[in-house]
């Protein structure tokens, strides 16, 4: 669903490494020095500003805000989120009249400073002001099934800059199966974000909802809102099951919640429930069924039909999330024909068990509960089924798993980590085969019957190939020895 255009700038603002084409360097009171920069673009909603190129000392930021409001701000934004390979877009702020501003921390010079600002989109239209009306008086408003709030609150809407103009859809983040960490995956439809360009540019809306019963809706430019773009893992186009995953590069805000997935197909007529924003209005929710069917756009090769006993779905709903009655993730919505007016024609939603095997490596990563990944025992075994933990099959003494956490390769005898070389001069350098993504720890003892080693170092990162460790020779003569363990 389109809500913006292009607008470039009649001539790029750019300074580098000194005086700013517009605008000058001001001083703060705290020592540091501030530039601003004003643009108007005539009724527009809201604007969102792309940087071609971005260069920032430490301690330096920028900020855009509204002119007439400064407390309708976004940022800061630190040289952290600055591609060299790609523009920044900034977060959208809802004005006509937008300020970009760029800080120096106190002794900074304005040197070390570039910047170039050469286009806008302009949102002609907040995402739902076209069609509230419509909308309002006819989707199930989620506030009212409270069984359904904290799934919803994995639902989010996204704005992202296409390759037409500014963008919106609907996406879920999703949970992985590795307790040790947390990482902020989204599930989205793919022609809402095509590739890496585009993922660059998305933001997203939490929580944009009634809040209770009775309530007004939230405003879009009032409900929380990550920027900062993401980074675009895996992806297929509508000609098989059109769904891309993402990896947020800003933490989701307090409260939102991870969805649950399951391969496990829902038969033909199992109940299903979409969560989504139709045409950009705040979320709603469907009830209906798998319905088995397919159509040549969408083949059930690739894609579920769903038909709707209550709800529908509208430009806006794409990406959105299609769960089983046990809250699970089992497909993203792609297209389809329901509407206010013909409800209870189908809708198509990519299949997630068909996406599984292309986003496993990030959601699933073992998948077989064996403690090694399944992109290792693929690389070496084809399917993570052919490894087993404690088989020895290059004959080398180390088990699978012993050769995972080691990172060497299971299926050559001459591949096991080991201590490539010692030097005996004013120091000890003792040089050793590593891995990146792996951590040593370097033990000494003078007595091999011993079982107590001294710690040389410990947590050492793995360098790809090799890494090395220097001692100072202060000791007798002794051995030395290698651990290795996952961070």
């Amino acid at each position: 669903m389109r809500i913006g255009i292009f607008r470039d700038l009649p001539a790029p603002v750019v300074f580098c490494g000194g005086p700013a084409a517009y605008g000058g360097w001001r001083r703060t009171a705290g020592g540091g020095r501030f530039w601003t920069l004003s643009l108007t673009s005539p009724e527009a909603k809201a604007i969102r500003l792309r940087l071609d190129t971005v260069f920032l000392p430490p301690g330096a930021y920028l900020l855009v805000y509204d002119a007439k409001d400064p407390t309708e701000r976004r940022g800061p934004y630190t040289d952290a989120l600055f591609r060299t390979d790609a523009p920044f877009w900034t977060d959208s702020i809802f004005t006509a009249d937008l300020m970009l501003e760029c800080n120096l921390p106190p002794g900074a010079p304005d040197t070390e400073a570039t910047l170039k600002a050469d286009r806008i989109v302009h949102l002609y239209a907040d995402p739902t002001a076209p069609w509230r009306r419509a909308a309002d008086a006819t989707h199930n408003d989620i506030v009212f099934y409270p069984a359904w709030t904290n799934t919803g609150n994995a639902v989010a809407g996204l704005g992202t800059v296409g390759y037409d103009g500014y963008l919106w859809g609907t996406g879920v983040l999703v949970s992985d199966t590795d307790d040790s960490t947390l990482i902020d995956y989204f599930l989205t439809a793919n022609h809402c974000v095509r590739d890496q360009a585009e993922a660059d540019t998305v933001e997203f809306y939490w929580f944009y909802q009634t809040p209770y019963p009775g309530a007004e809706p939230p405003a879009p430019e009032d409900v929380p809102r990550t920027g900062g773009g993401a980074d675009y893992l895996a992806g297929a186009g509508t000609s098989e099951n059109d769904f891309a995953l993402l990896r947020l590069r800003s933490v989701p805000p307090a409260g939102a919640v991870y969805a649950g997935w399951t391969t496990e197909p829902p038969t033909n007529g199992q109940a299903v429930i979409g969560i989504h924003h139709p045409a950009g209005t705040r979320k709603r929710i469907n009830f209906g069924a798998q319905s088995g069917g397919s159509c040549p756009s969408y083949p059930s090769a690739y894609y579920w039909e769903v038909t709707w006993g209550s709800g529908f779905t509208e430009v806006g709903s794409s990406g959105s999330p299609l769960l089983t009655e046990s809250h699970e993730l089992v497909g993203q919505l792609s297209g389809g024909f329901s509407s206010s007016t013909e409800p209870g024609l189908p809708d198509y939603y990519g299949r997630f068990d068909i996406a599984y095997p292309l986003v496993r490596e990030w959601l699933d990563p073992d998948s077989d509960g064996d403690e090694m990944l399944d992109t290792w025992e693929i690389r070496y075994f084809g399917d993570p089924s052919n490894a087993t933990a404690g088989a020895d099959g290059d004959g080398d003494g180390f088990c699978n798993l012993a050769e995972y956490i080691a990172d060497t390769n299971p299926t050559n005898g001459e591949s096991f980590l080991r201590i490539l070389s010692i030097s005996n001069k004013t120091a000890n350098v003792i040089s050793f085969g590593s891995s990146t993504g792996r951590c040593y720890d370097v033990e000494f003892s003078t007595n091999l019957a011993d079982t107590a080693w001294d710690t040389v170092q410990s947590n050492v990162p793995g360098q790809e190939a090799f890494t090395s460790v220097t001692r100072t020779n202060t000791e007798p003569a002794g051995y030395y020895r290698i651990r290795v363990h996952l961070p």
